[in-house]
């Protein structure tokens, strides 16, 4: 069933022995609950379009906490509506509120730990020049840690160049902790601590052209479904952007203006199931791109043509079956690129002019042939190493096929070291 989507499911409840059938007299319905669903209670948020310069964030008031929340902007003339009935302009500074739950509007909700709380909806509108900055982390004159209580932010802000939403406490910041959900329609060239410390993230939405600076963007942050396509365009630094997070699901991934900033990316992944396509033609860095993604089990066709460093591209991914490059002419280190890869049983790498150690994987005739057909011609002294694999013991066995294989390798200048 769909995520959310709903079947009914006829039944006979009516005592009526086995072998006889009448009319269905009950209906059990079943609602799927696979991947993060809003929840009803929540108030609405308001729609945006990336033409719009607007930020919205639902916030959840506890009855028994302190809840404050801080923003600075560059702006000393937007609006600043705290979604109590109050409101402030902006003057380039810290503006802080804390709302007193007690005289809060509105309906008693539950959280999930036991908690009441009511919703507020904050709402910033430009006004004046246009908001380049924007900051809910930093303590400043909040001698506060902990988190800022949002549950749920869409923001449309197309000329922001600095943009902190939360990092991890207590760093000495505040944090986005209970941030469930996260829409950005539109976000400048941003830069900045943007997304650490969403320990509850499921659900995100990026622009079409997700442009600026994030290195340990989503670092440690929370189980993400799907983050869909991901465009850097013209960003240049995307160093451990999901690292440690519980994405699950990765659409395609294009980078053509990033030069060797790619490394680390999903790193430690440990939920990742499947990462789409790669789309990176100026890419010169995957160092350890998707280490330690233990759950992955399916790569699309990976595009990089500038492409020098795999080392522990694909390190401890122990469930990965089949790798294919497009072209992997100017690669020039690959050292560790599939270790403890124990379930590789294809790996296609077009143009390959350097050694590959595929020890303790599973290739076998089907892959290595795959392999060795895709290879270019060595450059210099270089080892394709298979100890360990079906495709050595083949050779061992001295399986004509395997020879020819091992054939095609070393007539293309490599050493096969089995």
């Amino acid at each position: 069933i769909a995520s959310g989507a709903t079947f009914n499911l006829i039944a006979l409840l009516d005592g009526v022995a086995g072998g006889t059938y009448d009319a269905p007299t009950d209906t059990l319905a079943f609602t799927s609950n696979s991947g993060w669903i809003r929840p009803a209670a929540w108030i609405t948020m308001p729609t945006l379009t990336a033409a719009d310069e607007r930020f919205y964030g639902i916030v959840a008031v506890f009855e028994n906490r302190y809840n404050v929340i801080a923003v600075t902007l560059n702006s000393t003339s937007s609006n600043i509506n705290w979604g109590d009935g109050t409101s402030v302009v902006s003057n380039g500074g810290q503006r802080v509120k804390v709302y007193d739950y007690a005289s809060l509007v509105g309906t008693v909700n539950v959280w999930p730990t036991g908690e009441n709380y009511k919703q507020v909806l904050v709402d910033i509108t430009r006004v004046g020049v246009a908001i380049t900055s924007m900051d809910w982390m930093t303590l400043g004159a909040v001698n506060y840690y902990g988190g800022n209580n949002f549950i749920d932010v869409n923001f449309s802000l197309p000329s922001l160049t600095t943009c902190n939403l939360s990092l991890d406490p207590p760093s000495g910041t505040k944090g986005m902790t209970m941030l469930q959900r996260l829409r950005i329609w539109s976000s400048g060239t941003i830069a900045g601590q943007f997304f650490r410390g969403l320990k509850s993230l499921r659900v995100v939405q990026f622009p079409a052209t997700f442009q600026g600076s994030f290195s340990n963007a989503f670092l440690n942050g929370g189980e993400v479904d799907d983050c869909g396509n991901m465009n850097f365009g013209t960003s240049t630094a995307i160093t451990n952007f999901w690292s440690g997070t519980g994405l699950k699901k990765h659409g395609s991934y294009t980078a053509n203006s990033v030069v060797g900033n790619g490394t680390n990316y999903v790193q430690y992944c440990g939920q990742l199931a499947q990462f789409g396509t790669i789309n990176a033609t100026l890419q010169t860095t995957f160092d350890s791109f998707f280490y330690e993604c233990y759950t992955l089990m399916a790569v699309g066709l990976i595009t990089a043509p500038a492409a020098t460093n795999l080392s522990s591209m694909f390190f401890r991914c122990t469930i990965l079956g089949s790798v294919q490059f497009s072209n992997c002419a100017t690669v020039t280190t690959t050292t560790s690129m599939f270790g403890n890869c124990v379930g590789l049983f294809d790996c296609v790498m077009p143009n390959l002019t350097r050694g590959v150690n595929f020890t303790g994987t599973a290739m076998a005739n089907y892959g290595m042939n795959r392999f060795a057909n895709s290879l270019g011609i060595a450059s210099g002294a270089q080892t394709i190493t298979a100890t360990g694999t079906p495709f050595s013991a083949l050779i061992t066995a001295a399986d004509a096929t395997a020879l020819a294989i091992r054939a095609v390798i070393t007539g293309k200048g490599f050493t096969y070291t089995n």
